[in-house]
């Protein structure tokens, strides 16, 4: 007898497999250091400035120079003001997707063949290049509180603090480390006694109040989990500073859009333009993101390297 069964519809009556409605995101770290408050400082725009360089001025006042003693009658000298700067230079990121009229026309409304759908993911895509500009310059300390070729432990950590504490570095503190150095730093903290206490993250003040990547408080710093931190020399290059410490600058470029693009905004990143254009010959549409920015170290003063094992 002759039988209808699933494997002899399977070629021509039946899907190999349905797909899922909804798109997953494959696992990667969200955390968004410009979005940490007091981590990073916005100096403002270079709009209109006649440069892409933004001079942080620093000057030596309100009391970095000290009243002296003088004698009756005598005459006081002048002080010269101590002075200093920083630049920062912005420059462009950006990202670009091209999805055939093909794509998008099989796809649905939340598939990868929708430009919409590709335009807000420029949100997450701007954090990232964000990050990866402040791990290039937060190995650029002039000073290293730590620097070994072993796992990272708890005298590190007090080692660290030690440095913002003896230089007068003011609050409030942050800890950057690759996951791999908070976990040494975990391990060593199991064998810890005496007074300071780790106080971990919980959900509400964690990734609910403090975003993605943020772990708990030792030493009066908040420490950080960046996967982006930089590897050089089997090492991981992590830090901690003092608010002021880091800052980024940014512009926002005038667009006209032509008839065959059109301009667009997403999330609370208003310097972020995502803009979709048609290549009629090509028959695809692309989806381009930019972003202006620079991140620079203000003052080196304000922070530290730590640099320890990368395995």
């Amino acid at each position: 007898m002759a039988l209808n069964t699933l494997t002899t519809a399977a070629t021509d009556l039946r899907a190999a497999a349905v797909l899922d409605q909804e798109i997953n995101l494959l696992l990667f770290d969200m955390v968004a250091m410009r979005k940490v408050p007091g981590y990073v400082l916005d100096k403002g725009s270079v709009n209109g400035t006649l440069s892409s360089v933004k001079r942080v001025r620093f000057a030596g006042l309100d009391g970095y120079d000290a009243m002296a003693s003088v004698a009756e009658g005598s005459s006081t000298s002048s002080t010269t003001i101590t002075d200093a700067s920083a630049d920062i230079t912005v420059a462009r990121l950006a990202l670009e997707y091209d999805v055939t009229d093909l794509l998008n026309l099989t796809g649905s409304a939340e598939d990868i063949g929708n430009p919409e759908r590709l335009a807000k993911a420029m949100v997450g895509a701007a954090e990232r290049g964000f990050n990866s500009l402040v791990v290039n310059v937060g190995d650029d300390w002039t000073t290293d509180a730590v620097d070994t070729a072993v796992a990272m432990t708890s005298d590190d950590a007090y080692d660290a603090a030690y440095q913002l504490e003896l230089n007068s570095v003011p609050g409030p503190y942050y800890g950057t480390l690759a996951p791999r150095q908070h976990t040494h730093l975990r391990d060593s903290l199991r064998s810890e006694v005496g007074p300071a206490q780790y106080v971990e993250a919980t959900q509400q003040q964690g990734t609910e109040t403090m975003g993605q990547g943020f772990q708990g408080r030792f030493l009066s710093i908040d420490w950080w989990n960046v996967s982006q931190v930089r590897t050089s020399g089997g090492k991981r290059l992590g830090w901690v500073h003092g608010q002021g410490g880091l800052g980024f600058a940014h512009g926002s470029p005038t667009i006209m859009p032509n008839a065959g693009t059109a301009v667009r905004k997403y999330g609370e990143n208003q310097q972020l333009f995502v803009e979709i254009a048609r290549d009629a010959a090509g028959a695809l549409t692309k989806v381009v993101g930019n972003f202006y920015v620079g991140v620079a170290i203000l003052e080196q003063a304000r922070g530290y390297g730590i640099n320890t094992s990368s395995t």
